[in-house]
């Protein structure tokens, strides 16, 4: 049986389209996987709401290496 998976990884994403993109994954997604990259507002607490796989990092590694972040996110799926 396939799945369908959906993967974000986000930062400071409260205040913009975050919702509405996490309501569209969560009508075609069996399970929605998240990496926040040291968010400063409330951007764990709304993906929290839509799923249970939510990691995240307590320093901002994306402008170091953006391919350690996919990778941290793929090692957690």
């Amino acid at each position: 049986m396939s799945r369908i998976l959906g993967m974000m990884i986000v930062r400071n994403e409260a205040d913009r389209y975050l919702n509405k993109v996490l309501e569209q994954m969560k009508s075609i997604c069996d399970e929605i996987y998240i990496l926040d990259d040291a968010s400063t507002d409330n951007t764990v607490e709304i993906c929290k709401q839509y799923t249970k796989f939510v990691f995240e990092n307590q320093a901002n590694a994306w402008t170091i290496s953006e391919i350690n972040v996919r990778k941290k996110l793929w090692k957690n799926i």
